[in-house]
C-alpha cells in the first residue's frame, strides 16, 4: 500500500483498494462542486472504458485546495492524532462526504472522541463497513453506466428509422422511437442491498443491457436527433438502506458528429452543505 494511504487505512479500514492511487499532488485534479465530482469530456472518457477498476483508484478525485472547512479541520485532528500529515486526508473525505455524509460524520466523530492513534483506529473500524458498501455502490454505477455509455455510441452510430413511413432514417440513441423506448428505471424502487432488474423493455434492450444483479437502479432518457440527440443515465444507489442516496448521472451529447461524453457527476442525491455531527 502506498505510504501516503497508511494512516487513512489504519482509520477506516477502507482503502485497502487504493494502493497505487495518485494523490491531488501527483495529479491534476478534476473540477469539483458542493455536492458532486464533474469529469468533463477528453478523449479517454470517450474511450472503452469496459476495464474500470473496482475500488477507491477508480473514483474521480477531488480538489484538495476546495475542500470543505469541516473536511480540513477533521483531517487536521487525523494529522494531530497520528503525528503525520497525509496531503491525501482531504481528498479522499471529501469524496466520502458527499457519497456517505452518515458514514463521515461516524467517522468524524470518531476523531474528536479520540485522544491518540490507538483510540482513532479501534473507534474507527465500526464505521468502516458502510463505507465500503457505498464506495462499492458508487463504483458498479460508474462501471455499468461506462457499459450504457459504449452501447449508445454505437447505437447513434447506426441509422433509425424515425418516420410514420418507415423510410426515414436518422442517427438517434436508444428511448427516441416507440420501438426502443420503454422499461426504465430499473428496478423500479432504489435497492437496499442486492436486487434484480427486469431488462425486456425496449430501452434496454436496444441498449443490449442486462444486469444479474445489481446494487442500483438504472434510468435511461434520451431526446433529439442528429446533431441534437442527447441522452441520460442515471444511477441511485442505497445498498446500506441509509436514505441518502448516491446518484451518477452520465450524459451525452454530439460533438463534430460524433457521440461523445457531456459530464459524469456524482454525490448524494440528497447531500446539503450541513453536517450531522457538529
Amino acid at each position: 500500500m502506498a505510504r501516503r494511504w497508511h494512516r487513512l487505512a489504519l482509520l477506516t479500514g477502507v482503502l485497502v483498494g487504493a494502493c497505487g492511487r495518485k494523490s491531488t499532488t501527483d495529479t491534476p485534479a478534476a473540477t469539483s462542486s458542493a455536492a458532486s465530482t464533474t469529469s468533463s469530456p477528453s478523449p479517454s472518457n470517450t474511450g472503452d472504458t469496459s476495464n474500470t477498476s473496482v475500488g477507491p483508484t477508480a473514483m474521480p478525485s477531488v480538489d484538495a485546495g476546495l475542500s470543505s472547512p469541516i473536511v480540513l479541520v477533521f483531517c487536521a485532528k487525523i494529522d494531530s492524532l497520528t503525528g503525520t500529515k497525509d496531503e491525501s486526508c482531504p481528498e479522499f473525505f471529501d469524496l466520502l462526504r458527499k457519497l456517505g455524509p452518515d458514514e463521515f460524520s461516524c467517522i468524524r466523530k470518531c476523531a474528536d472522541e479520540s485522544k491518540n492513534e490507538g483510540e482513532l483506529s479501534t473507534c474507527g473500524k465500526p464505521c468502516a463497513g458502510k463505507v465500503t458498501i457505498r464506495l462499492g455502490a458508487a463504483e458498479e454505477a460508474k462501471r455499468v453506466l461506462a457499459k450504457v455509455e459504449r452501447a449508445s455510441r454505437d447505437k447513434y452510430q447506426q441509422e433509425t428509422s424515425v418516420g410514420p413511413d418507415g423510410v426515414h432514417l436518422e442517427h438517434v440513441f436508444c428511448g427516441v422511437t416507440p420501438f426502443d423506448s420503454g422499461g426504465s428505471p430499473q428496478p423500479a424502487d432504489v435497492p437496499n442491498g442486492k436486487a434484480i432488474g427486469d431488462y425486456r423493455g425496449n430501452v434496454w434492450k436496444c441498449l443490449k443491457f442486462s444486469l444479474p444483479e445489481q446494487l442500483c437502479q438504472y434510468a435511461y432518457e434520451s431526446s433529439g436527433k442528429g446533431p441534437a440527440a442527447t441522452y441520460r443515465a442515471t444511477a441511485l444507489c442505497d445498498p446500506d438502506a441509509s436514505g441518502s442516496a448516491i446518484r451518477v448521472v452520465l450524459k451525452g451529447k454530439i460533438m463534430d458528429g460524433e457521440p461523445v461524453r457531456e459530464s459524469l457527476t456524482m454525490g448524494a442525491a440528497n447531500w446539503t452543505a450541513t453536517d450531522s455531527h457538529e
